[in-house]
């Protein structure tokens, strides 16, 4: 595999590489030698042993449950996983506001304690009554959050689904229309490789440096260029216009008339993809509306607030246990929602999308390797094809 640094064999001599005007980066015409006629075989051994590497999955935990049995093990995964997954830090300032009050109450309740002045409260009264018609909205706005937020979340694997099966259709285009020119092929495929792990990047607004991620399957002038653009997958889709347009270009094989449909369908492949990130960008980049959250809360701690009042004088100091529950039952909700609504971080609620990069890696490596073992690609790569 080539190291960063050195030009791949399977790199376009055609393609551009930036120099530094001033403070901005320019496009100039590369001089770089033309590579060998086949490359195929290297930019499939370089995609062999990027696939080699292992995925570094952050703390993501992927749960499918088995429903072909009793799934056993699945419950036990879930029933004893008492802190992994959950966002428990989100709820501490409520939960330590309502739980003050719950001990507090039962203190001042407590006639061991308090004597004569222990405060005593009826078990059904008129704010007993309206405590339990408060409980119909709150339980609305709790399955609205968790409903919104579940959209979102499948909204994004969706969005990433596509982005994969249309890596898979610009591959497979590329080896069909491109194979007389091997060069805007291979860079077809590697940039479509490159464009996944760029936009898991961008999406998460942080991530390796591209020299080091894409070791092989980028040179340094384009790694310098990712480093320095601020939204890296425009550039990918740019460079598979480019190799596109290059390619297709020079084939004289086909009449001109199917040569632009070969382009236009690619083309409406690449706008596609530019889609799908623009879905995940809408979706990291949109919260919900401040009001909504706003009176979600302040409604969802008022009533918990209420709890303690109407269980103390049935329950005792056994009723800031219940009200523990009770606030641990609805405040998850809310911080589950929390969790799960922005999914391209690195948390163990978030999209495993380390690994469906190298899904795309992986399925364009078969790719190019199926088309080795096609005669009429063969030929049209060794210029013998009618």
């Amino acid at each position: 595999m080539a190291p960063v640094g050195e030009r791949p064999d399977f790199a376009d001599a055609g393609q551009f590489s930036p120099v530094s005007v001033g403070s901005k980066p320019h496009l100039m015409k590369s001089n770089r030698s033309q590579p060998s006629f086949h490359v195929r075989e290297h930019l499939v051994e370089t995609l062999r042993e990027f696939n080699a590497r292992e995925v570094p999955l952050g703390r993501h935990v992927i749960f499918k449950p088995n429903p072909d049995s009793i799934d056993c093990s699945g419950w036990c995964f879930t029933l004893f996983m008492a802190f992994r997954g959950r966002s428990l830090v989100h709820m501490a300032l409520p939960l330590l506001i309502i739980m003050t009050e719950a001990v507090a109450l039962a203190a001042f309740g407590d006639p061991n304690i308090m004597g004569d002045r222990a405060l005593k409260l009826s078990s059904d009264g008129p704010f007993q009554e309206g405590f339990r018609m408060l409980s119909v909205p709150v339980a609305f706005l709790l399955v609205f959050r968790l409903n919104r937020a579940a959209v979102r979340y499948y909204d994004a694997r969706a969005a990433f689904g596509k982005l994969i099966e249309c890596a898979r259709v610009l591959a497979g285009q590329a080896v069909q229309y491109l194979a007389h020119d091997p060069r805007n092929r291979d860079d077809m495929c590697r940039w479509v490789v490159v464009f996944a792990f760029t936009s898991k990047n961008f999406l998460r607004g942080s991530g390796p440096d591209p020299g080091e991620e894409l070791a092989g399957l980028v040179t340094e002038d384009e790694a310098d260029l990712l480093r320095e653009v601020n939204n890296q997958p425009l550039l990918c889709l740019d460079r598979m216009r480019g190799a596109a347009w290059a390619g297709l270009r020079s084939c004289t094989h086909l009449p001109p008339s199917m040569a632009a449909q070969s382009l236009n369908q690619m083309e409406a492949t690449i706008a596609l993809m530019t889609g799908t990130t623009g879905a995940m960008e809408r979706i990291s980049n949109t919260p919900l509306p401040i009001a909504w959250v706003v009176h979600l809360r302040q409604i969802l701690v008022l009533f918990l607030l209420g709890v303690p009042w109407t269980l103390h004088s049935t329950l005792g100091w056994a009723a800031p246990l219940v009200t523990l529950v009770i606030c641990i039952a609805m405040l998850g909700l809310e911080c589950a929602a929390v969790a799960s609504e922005r999914p391209f971080g690195e948390n163990c609620n978030h999209l495993p999308m380390g690994a469906f990069c190298k899904v795309v890696s992986e399925n364009v490596q078969q790719i190019l390797t199926q088309s080795m073992h096609v005669p009429v690609f063969r030929d049209l790569e060794c210029g013998v094809a009618e």
